[in-house]
């Protein structure tokens, strides 16, 4: 075995030890009273796959046809409440206006449940639908179901995304 060989292998722990503090921003014990502390790394933007903490804020759904926009309030218990607005076109071109009222929501483990009554605004109709919305709740994107009753309608995929501020 040569002798720069050995060095380097038992200088080599040493050397990760120093790069990886240096990377992650840990503070080798230094012998100097007057040493400044070490600042604190930044804490990196929240990934969109983390749980969803607050669904308190404004997420909105596109598609080909739709715009639907839901502006959610979270309680003290998980509750959830809001409004919210759609506009989808049809095949002909026809565009239809609804509003959204939040009946009943909750957020609870990752999943947010969601009971909300959509009423056609553009018509004198009145007509008032109830669709049902089960989310796997993300920081930045609810991964929803959504079924609707009245039109035979269940589990077809929608994916709300948090609306910048």
């Amino acid at each position: 075995m040569h002798r720069y060989e050995r060095h380097g292998r038992a200088a080599s722990p040493v050397l990760l030890a120093a790069l990886v503090c240096g990377l992650s921003g840990c503070s080798l014990a230094s012998g100097y009273a007057n040493s400044a502390p070490a600042t604190p790394t930044p804490r990196p933007a929240t990934p969109a796959s983390a749980p969803l903490t607050s669904a308190t804020g404004t997420w909105v759904f596109k598609s080909s046809d739709t715009i639907e926009t839901l502006r959610l309030r979270q309680g003290h218990n998980g509750t959830i409440s809001g409004s919210g607005d759609s506009t989808r076109s049809n095949a002909q071109g026809q565009v239809g206006h609804f509003s959204i009222g939040v009946h009943s929501g909750r957020l609870r483990n990752g999943t947010l449940s969601l009971a909300l009554y959509v009423t056609r605004t553009d018509t004198g109709s009145g007509l008032t639908v109830v669709e049902y919305l089960q989310c796997a709740a993300r920081a930045r994107v609810l991964h929803c179901r959504m079924s609707l009753p009245l039109y035979k309608v269940s589990n077809a995929p929608q994916d709300f995304y948090r609306h910048p501020r």
